[in-house]
């Protein structure tokens, strides 16, 4: 059996097994937030839908341009062993993070009032972790595929939306904590 073959499969089946795992942490918690009175940060969802969109785009298109254009995977042991290194150290991070803070996790942008932020895991060292973890896997699978040169640019471009993202995140928070608390300021005069 070809190398490359296997090689291909198991950054298919590891990429398939971290978005199922996203999805599935976001469905179950997606009632206790409806439940807590979370808040949709619009601009944050919109952001976080072209992040998580480029993300997989990103690994997807890796493994379409290994797959359909023969590209030769890494050449080097040493070179394969880094990006599966890379892989599997941001899936793991990503997974503590997603841990770390629970029931709050979520693949939207949410808010919730009066929430006090985590400081658990990976968020004890880190504001976004999980962010830092997923550049770092994707990173890997275009190392261990051998696509890095081509789509250097376009992971380059999802590094910078998840600093945006992150920002924006950060932003909002601060920004819709000052309005509650100057809306219960005024319902109690």
């Amino acid at each position: 059996m070809d190398l490359n073959f296997l090689v291909w499969w198991a950054v298919f089946g590891a990429s398939l097994t971290s978005f199922l795992a996203d999805l599935r942490a976001h469905w179950i918690n997606r009632d206790f937030l409806e439940f807590a009175g979370s808040y949709e940060l619009e601009i944050g969802s919109k952001l976080s839908l072209a992040y998580f969109s480029a993300m997989y785009s990103l690994v997807l298109l890796s493994l379409g341009m290994a797959f359909w254009r023969d590209l030769p995977f890494s050449s080097e042991l040493s070179e394969l062993l880094l990006g599966f290194v890379l892989m599997l150290s941001g899936f793991l991070g990503r997974q503590w993070a997603i841990r770390s803070i629970g029931r709050l996790w979520s693949l939207k942008c949410l808010y919730i009032p009066d929430m006090p932020l985590e400081n658990k895991g990976l968020y004890r060292f880190l504001s976004h972790p999980e962010y830092l973890c997923r550049g770092i896997e994707s990173l890997g699978v275009l190392i261990v595929l051998g696509t890095k040169e081509s789509l250097w640019p376009l992971w380059v471009g999802v590094v910078a939306l998840s600093l945006v993202l992150a920002m924006t995140e950060r932003r909002f928070v601060r920004t819709y904590a000052g309005r509650m608390e100057d809306s219960e300021s005024a319902e109690m005069i």
